[in-house]
């Protein structure tokens, strides 16, 4: 991911990578397993165009060791991500 490309699509005057303590902080889960859903409001949820080429995904299910299985679809439409082109 090219996160000056991130910080150009969102408009944002900066975009940095959050360090471990404080993404839990912020979404009440460790690093490797924050879910795509639910979060307190005013979290932006950022998608990679390139995952909508797939008819299943698996994401974080709020562990570790926690998965799920969802359409990319369902990120989409019921949660309003934002969706961008941040590949390398």
């Amino acid at each position: 991911m090219s996160i000056e490309k991130l910080r150009e699509q969102l408009g944002a005057e900066s975009v940095t990578m959050m360090r471990p303590d404080e993404v839990k902080e912020e979404t009440g889960y460790v690093i490797g397993g924050v879910p795509p859903f639910p979060h307190r409001d005013g979290i932006l949820v950022v998608a990679d165009k390139s995952l909508f080429e797939f008819s299943k995904i698996w994401a974080a299910a709020g562990a570790s060791n926690a998965i799920m299985a969802m359409q990319p679809s369902l990120l989409r439409d019921l949660l309003g991500i934002k969706i961008v082109d941040v590949g390398e």
